[in-house]
């Protein structure tokens, strides 16, 4: 009785030093079909997803015209800064004041800019995570799995210039078969879809 009670328990999480350990039903039980479970590798699908690959070009494109823009505008200070010992006393002051006012300027708008960027990229990439995972809720429900847990890209590497118990609380799926690695099929799902809207 109490073991038939064990198989027909779907899922018994047990958190033992930050471990959460899953108990799959047993496959011999007729009661119960069990679970599916499969993982996506986020990192490889953001790398692989051709909307960031062409996000990426643009924002980079846009950052290099701006980075232009700034360093037309230096180089115009750098000129002026060139000309002034020409001026008499009275022009060299106000010219000192003002290339003083447009280094001021030229420092404000660089980092606004930078800042600009990086909250445009932060903002890119909410919005693609919550693509991301509308196309894994898609795919999990269409190949017939309960859960989809995350998985980290590659094979585990020590790099003694990295803390490794930051390594060890970050990494949270220890394990997973292979087979039941969603991360193609989910980012096929999304590129196809991409490829669409861009006809």
């Amino acid at each position: 009785m109490i073991q038939r009670l064990v198989c027909l328990t779907l899922v018994v999480a047990v958190t033992v030093f930050g471990v959460t350990v899953l108990t799959v039903p047993d496959a011999r039980s007729q009661e119960s079909p069990g679970m599916k479970v499969g993982t996506v590798d986020l990192l490889a699908v953001f790398q692989g997803y051709n909307r960031v690959k062409d996000q990426q070009v643009r924002l980079q494109a846009e950052y290099q015209k701006l980075t232009a823009q700034l360093q037309q505008k230096q180089k115009s200070l750098q000129d002026r800064v060139k000309t002034i010992g020409k001026l008499d006393a009275v022009k060299r002051r106000l010219e000192e004041k003002s290339i003083q006012e447009s280094i001021f300027e030229l420092d404000f708008e660089s980092k606004w800019s930078q800042r600009s960027a990086a909250l445009d990229s932060n903002q890119l990439t909410w919005g693609i995570y919550a693509e991301v995972l509308e196309e894994i809720d898609r795919t999990a429900k269409a190949n017939g799995y309960d859960y989809v847990l995350k998985a980290e890209s590659g094979e585990f590497k020590v790099n003694p210039e990295v803390d490794a118990m930051k390594v060890i609380g970050i990494r949270q799926l220890l394990y997973h078969n292979r087979e039941h690695d969603l991360t193609q099929k989910v980012l096929r799902g999304l590129n196809q879809k991409y490829a669409r809207k861009n006809r």
